[in-house]
């Protein structure tokens, strides 16, 4: 969106998401973007304004996208993905790895915006409404098939529980500040998270193997359990790390937290 004031100049421009409708109360809410990102020319004015035509609803697509190989930001990709139909002419492939990245594409199987969420999230219409936008090149599809008969998505496999999950490990914080023999909490069977309490509780989680998969931190003053992980902030992959992670079937009890 651009705004012009009434000599027919430009102000600022915005953007929302593409199912809102523009009004009053959605253009306060839109997203300020620079003043350079849009354009409008040959501006006409005049004291009767034609009527602006009621936007057609999208026809349905005969053969809608349904398989794709996603590429994700870091190269790796993954083959035969489904699409989930969000509406008749927005269908979003996603793959679970740090984050959940999707690719929304149209019905002809164009690409038209990426997204992210929480690994933790289910891809739905709210969650994708509710994900955050990633720069258009973030993520790719290609080899984008459609049909009239799509297969029905396979049902995620419950995770295997790790025989020796990750226990301790040496955490490293952003300022090189190392410590020791630091437990891991479990958060769910492929995440485990080492935290250490300075000026903030700072966090790195490890999949069953000890893989650093993510960082977040949060106020100092929280405890750390599978909520306050969900609400913490996420930070840099780089920003903190974990060495000499064990691990083991017999996990230490971590000692309780000091008064």
């Amino acid at each position: 969106m651009v705004a012009v004031d009434a000599t027919g100049a430009k102000i600022e421009c915005r953007y929302m998401d593409k199912g809102n409708t523009l009004n009053a109360d959605s253009w306060v809410d839109a997203t300020h973007a620079n003043i350079e990102s849009y354009n409008v020319k040959d501006v006409t004015r005049s004291s009767n304004c034609p009527v602006p035509p009621k936007p057609s609803p999208p026809k349905p697509s005969v053969n809608p996208p349904c398989l794709a190989t996603f590429i994700d930001n870091l190269g790796a990709s993954k083959a035969n993905t489904h699409a989930f139909k969000i509406d008749e002419n927005t269908y979003v492939f996603g793959v679970v790895s740090d984050w959940y990245k999707m690719v929304a594409v149209d019905a002809t199987g164009a690409k038209i915006e990426c997204r992210y969420m929480d690994k933790g999230n289910t891809l739905n219409a709210d969650s994708w409404v509710d994900a955050t936008h990633a720069n258009i090149e973030s993520y790719n599809v290609k080899d984008v098939t459609r049909s009239s008969n799509c297969p029905v998505p396979p049902k995620p496999s419950p995770p295997k529980p790790s025989v020796n999950p990750p226990c301790l490990a040496t955490f490293i914080d952003n300022l090189g500040a190392s410590k020791a023999n630091t437990h891991a909490f479990k958060i769910d069977e492929n995440t485990y998270v080492f935290g250490v309490v300075s000026d903030w509780y700072k966090m790195v989680a490890v999949d069953a193997t000890g893989a650093k998969i993510e960082c977040r931190y949060m106020d100092k003053g929280n405890t750390l359990n599978a909520d306050s992980w969900v609400d913490a902030t996420h930070a840099n992959i780089e920003s903190y790390n974990v060495k000499d992670v064990t691990r083991s079937s017999n996990c230490p009890v971590p000692p309780p937290p000091r008064p």
